[in-house]
């Protein structure tokens, strides 16, 4: 409905964007969109496999999902778990050593990510040293 009132549509896709596999074509084509990808696009081909009643390979279901993309008018794609995976983290057990080496290569690159991670564990601690009163606050002594 709110791509048939607007006349140039912005759709930001924080969800699985299941609703518009049934939006026809040409309110997708005058619609721009940004889609955070990753989970969001993974339970699109599960809805879309079932859809198909569940015999639909892997293959067909990315195709069937490039092809609700492209209808977009355009499409900015945020994607993040092809490179650091679900949970945001490059781990050196399943890491290809080829991105430890980039990495190592790349000195502004390991410094930005050292003062990344200091800051985060900074920031971790000061709300962990926090907690015992933030409880106490909350329920009571």
């Amino acid at each position: 409905f709110f791509l048939q009132l607007h006349e140039r549509p912005f759709a930001l896709l924080l969800k699985p964007p299941h609703e518009f596999l049934s939006t026809p074509e040409p309110l997708l084509k005058k619609t721009k969109a940004a889609l955070y990808g990753s989970f969001n696009l993974g339970e699109l081909r599960s809805s879309i496999k079932a859809a198909a009643g569940g015999a639909m390979d892997e293959a067909a279901q990315h195709a069937a999902q490039f092809e609700l993309m492209a209808k977009f008018g355009t499409l900015l794609w945020i994607e993040r778990s092809a490179s650091v995976g679900r949970d945001c983290v490059l781990e050196p057990t399943t890491c290809p050593p080829a991105i430890w080496e980039a990495i190592d290569a790349d000195a502004s690159l390991t410094k930005h990510i050292q003062l990344w991670n200091s800051q985060t564990i900074r920031n971790i601690a000061g709300n962990v040293s926090r907690f015992a009163d933030d409880v106490e606050a909350a329920i009571g002594p």
